[in-house]
C-alpha cells in the first residue's frame, strides 16, 4: 500500500492507556508515533514492545515532527468535526489524539487540516479510540485498494 500513517499523543495521561495506545498501534501498523506532554517510559500494557517495530518519538511540539506533504488530522468530540463513518482517509496522515479528561483545544485544530469524530454513547479511552480509528483507516484502504484491482 502507498502512503503512511503516523499517530500523535497529545498529552495522555494514564500509563495503561499509552500502553494500549502503543499496542493497537503496533497492531495496525502505524509507522510512526509521537508522544508530547509526557516523558518516555516501559508501560505494561505495551505488550507487543511497539517501540522496538515502530519509530517513538517525544516531541515538545507536533508540528516539528510532521513529515512534507503529510495531512493532519484530529480526533475530538468537537462541533465541526466529521463523522468518521463517513471520512475519507488521506494517504499519508498523522493522526492526533487527545488527552483523557479533556480537549486537544486550538493549539492542535490550528495545524490540522481535518478533525474526525466516532459516534458513540459515551466518551472512549485513549486505547480504545487509537485502535478503533487506526481499524477505520486500514479497512477503508482495503476496499479502496480492492476496487482498484478490479
Amino acid at each position: 500500500m502507498r502512503g503512511f500513517c503516523g499517530i500523535g499523543l497529545y498529552h495522555p495521561q494514564k500509563d495503561v492507556n499509552i500502553g494500549g495506545a502503543l499496542r493497537a498501534a503496533g497492531c495496525y501498523e502505524a509507522d510512526f508515533i509521537a508522544i508530547q506532554g509526557r516523558k518516555l517510559q516501559n508501560y505494561a500494557s505495551n505488550t507487543v514492545k511497539a517501540e522496538r517495530h515502530i519509530p517513538l518519538f517525544h516531541v515538545k511540539h507536533f508540528e516539528d515532527i510532521i513529515p512534507y506533504n503529510c495531512i493532519s488530522i484530529a480526533v475530538e468530540i468537537y462541533p465541526k468535526a466529521r463523522c468518521i463513518f463517513d471520512y475519507v482517509w488521506p494517504e499519508r496522515s498523522f493522526i492526533i489524539f487527545g488527552p483523557e479528561s479533556s480537549s486537544l483545544g486550538k493549539e492542535v485544530f490550528s495545524f490540522c487540516r481535518d478533525i474526525v469524530y466516532i459516534p458513540t454513547k459515551y466518551c472512549l479511552n485513549l486505547a480504545v479510540c487509537v485502535a478503533t480509528v487506526l481499524y477505520d483507516r486500514k479497512m477503508k484502504q482495503n476496499i479502496n485498494s480492492n476496487k482498484n484491482e478490479n
